[in-house]
């Protein structure tokens, strides 16, 4: 007990009385918690008799309406088996009512007062040694700061004896719980197995059998009573007990030396809050913003290669400069810092995949509104700038979006060929960069799985591979869809997983890939899309910055040749 004043001898009257009242409140509820129990075994007690009274009342009322005052010899093993079962139900039910009351009683508001927690030889002897070690350290206290090294190590062992006493009393009461858990099941079970060898009896007495099991009732209701009556004896043997189990080992002193203030543990506690202060505010705002921002939440969260970064595209703002190809930003402006990405995200994809860039390549989306598409045209241009012959084929078929990244019709293409009304030649169309070709969607279909999941589609690729280099596949977003496991599996190449920064969060992108690895899915990595140049997202996007500054420079430098690339996209 504890309490601080500016008045030492108030100090002290205050603590002497509280620990006074403190003892009559623990032994107040003790009995409380007794009375509690009383008042439930007297319940049952009631039910009981009445119980009990109804049920000699009918044996007698049947008995003489049918004439048996004495019953033949009954088959002495069943007979034996049923009076054996019979005395153990008796005996659990009254064992679970006995344990009931107890149990009741550690469910209170106080449990100090069960016995198996009162008797507990373990629990007093910790409580004494916690009492002990209270003492002690109360009476440093007064003398010396907490630095002392006598009552740090005091406050140690205060800690670990509250500890103990805290488990020893959860393990009592535990144990308590389990014995009446066990008596339940146990009472259900004989009376199970009672009601199956009644229903054997019947056989052997059809004649007085009704007669048999009022009587069993009227002595299993006697036994019961005569139980409950006992533990209501002991019950209020024990209630007229006061005995506390808590003991005041020292009166209160007036104390010689103030307690307050003490400046080293107030300091102590200003950054012990404000170091968890800090900490909590940056879990709070980790768990607020759930989304992906950075390279490292990638790798993180997803356990994926995060094989490029790519920053807001600046020909998507430049619409009505580049009407023909308005997504093309590696074409239209290749020196910008979102081209430069591009062309990282094309090295890294030949470094990550053994033995070099699959032939076919998907691209997907755990939603809608990732950039995707715009990623795709990108990719497949920048891959074309190297040499290579190749071509993006639109496979959303819900919603296709390349014919109007590249500026171009959406039929005929993909279903066009796929139904068997078109040729390959009449569904491929041109580009403005050399070398790379795209098949548009076509007009969409109602069943697009079925057309995606058809023999025409690997004779589509196959005839692709045939003609280029590289097939770049644009498909929807993996979630909610089955089309992009049906492709995966045509297509039989790597898969690219895009999301946005900063909009898209982790869950949803695990998902998303978890989903694709469960599918057979070879997924090469994810690109993190229109993350902010210049952000704290990544310390390298401030390359992308210096990068921008120089196509800038190289813009104001070279208008005229700006004006020729845009007029010969278009």
């Amino acid at each position: 007990m504890k309490f601080s004043s500016p008045d030492p001898r108030q100090a002290a009257s205050i603590a002497d009385t509280v620990t006074r009242e403190y003892i009559d409140l623990t032994l107040d509820q003790r009995i409380q918690s007794v009375s509690q129990g009383r008042k439930f075994i007297a319940k049952q007690l009631d039910v009981t008799k009445a119980r009990l009274e109804d049920s000699e009342q009918l044996l007698q009322q049947f008995a003489r309406g049918r004439n048996i005052y004495a019953l033949e010899q009954e088959e002495l093993v069943i007979h034996e088996k049923l009076a054996d079962l019979n005395a153990r139900l008796t005996e659990a039910e009254s064992q679970r009512i006995t344990v009931e009351s107890l149990y009741q009683q550690s469910q209170g508001a106080s449990r100090d007062s069960l016995p198996i927690i009162v008797n507990s030889p373990l629990l007093k002897s910790l409580v004494e040694q916690l009492a002990q070690a209270e003492g002690e350290r109360a009476e440093l206290a007064d003398r010396f700061t907490s630095e002392f090294p006598k009552l740090r190590a005091l406050d140690a062992r205060l800690s670990q004896a509250r500890g103990r006493v805290m488990h020893e009393e959860g393990r009592l009461v535990a144990s308590i719980e389990t014995e009446y858990r066990g008596a339940v099941d146990r009472e259900m079970m004989l009376r199970d197995q009672l009601d199956r060898q009644r229903a054997i009896v019947s056989a052997y007495e059809e004649k007085a059998i009704d007669f048999k099991i009022m009587r069993r009732e009227v002595d299993t209701n006697r036994d019961i009573y005569e139980s409950l009556l006992r533990r209501m004896k002991e019950v209020e043997v024990a209630e007229t007990i006061r005995a506390s189990n808590i003991t005041l080992l020292d009166n209160p002193e007036v104390p010689l030396t103030p307690s307050s203030p003490k400046l080293g543990l107030n300091l102590a506690m200003s950054l012990i809050l404000g170091l968890l202060g800090g900490v909590g505010i940056s879990f709070f705002q980790e768990y607020v913003d759930d989304s992906i921002r950075t390279p490292e939440d990638v790798e993180r969260y997803l356990g994926l290669p995060m094989l490029g970064a790519v920053p807001e595209l600046q020909a998507k703002t430049d619409r009505a400069e580049t009407k023909s190809s308005p997504d093309m930003e590696v074409t239209l402006r290749p020196t910008s810092p979102g081209a430069e990405a591009i062309r990282t995200l094309r090295a890294s994809l030949f470094l990550a995949a053994a033995g070099g860039l699959p032939s076919r390549l998907l691209i997907t989306s755990a939603q809608p509104g990732e950039g995707k598409t715009c990623m795709a045209v990108n990719l497949a241009a920048a891959l074309a700038q190297t040499g290579r012959r190749v071509v993006i084929v639109d496979c959303d078929l819900r919603r296709p979006r390349v014919h109007k990244a590249i500026g171009a019709a959406q039929s005929p293409g993909v279903t066009s060929f796929l139904s068997g009304g078109s040729a390959i030649d009449s569904v491929t169309q041109r580009t403005a960069q050399t070398g790379l070709d795209f098949i548009s969607a076509g007009p969409i279909p109602p069943n697009p799985v079925d057309l995606l999941d058809s023999a025409s589609m690997d004779d589509l690729m196959n005839q692709l591979d045939d003609r280029y280099d590289h097939i770049i596949v644009d498909a929807p977003p993996c979630l909610g869809f089955a089309d992009v496991p049906v492709l995966s599996n045509r297509l039989g190449g790597g898969c690219l997983v895009v999301t946005k920064c900063g909009v898209t969060s982790k869950r949803v992108v695990r998902q998303a890939c978890d989903y694709l690895i469960r599918m057979q899915s070879r997924v090469l990595g994810v690109v993190l899309n229109r993350i902010g140049v210049g952000s704290s997202s990544s310390a390298y996007y401030q390359y992308y910055g210096y990068y921008g500054s120089y196509e800038d420079e190289f813009a104001e430098r070279a208008p005229s040749e700006k004006a020729a690339k845009l007029e010969q996209v278009a």
